[in-house]
């Protein structure tokens, strides 16, 4: 219950833009945590710290956790801050997946978050994908906003990031122009923006 309490208290002071403040509550919670061998509890405190953005303050305390059998969840939390820390991308959009098949949305859009900050240098068209997975996975946690949301590239607008989904779900344009309330004309030329950005040609590649 303390952990939960300290949980709490943490992303009040994340809300009140005192992330290191937070960070501070949130170390010392799941150290305590592991000093009294609640490990799920431990890396839950540790995981919102690699949600914060700040995996190298506690991969030590979440790589010397011991194995959990049958904690898949938990083991991805791990895989988190691991693959942050080492900055591979290939392994954070893996666990930004499996975050989305535990249905997780917000950690997984905060993961594909992370994920496009690490490619859009060098690769944009993969950084964008990332970003409109992120946005995807955000539009199901209504009023979600977190520090690693804030922090997403902006290679999709938000508009852009509505007509994908609903054309990846198999609309057509004039269907999504009513429902939307905008021309069809711009419904194309929103869908024809993230294409060229996603580096695709058609719906059947979106989907």
């Amino acid at each position: 219950l303390t952990v939960w309490v300290d949980r709490g208290r943490a992303w009040t002071l994340v809300a009140d833009a005192r992330v290191e403040e937070a960070i501070e509550v949130l170390i010392n919670g799941g150290t305590h945590a592991q000093s009294g061998e609640h490990y799920v509890w431990a890396c839950f405190c540790f995981h919102d710290v690699v949600r914060l953005g700040r995996p190298g303050l506690v991969i030590e305390q979440i790589d010397s956790l011991p194995p959990m059998p049958g904690a898949d969840f938990v083991d991805n939390m791990r895989h988190h801050a691991q693959a942050l820390h080492k900055g591979d991308s290939g392994a954070l959009a893996d666990v930004a997946e499996r975050f989305a098949s535990y249905g997780a949305v917000l950690l997984a859009s905060e993961a594909w978050a992370q994920t496009g900050e690490l490619l859009v240098e060098n690769d944009p068209s993969r950084a964008a994908r990332c970003v409109l997975l992120s946005l995807a996975s955000q539009s199901r946690c209504e009023g979600s906003d977190t520090p690693a949301l804030r922090s997403r590239p902006s290679l999709i607008s938000a508009r852009e990031s509505q007509v994908a989904v609903v054309v990846a779900q198999g609309l057509s344009s004039p269907q999504i122009a009513e429902d939307q309330f905008i021309s069809v004309r711009t419904v194309d030329n929103h869908l024809s923006s993230v294409y060229r950005k996603l580096g695709i040609s058609s719906r059947e590649e979106l989907r």
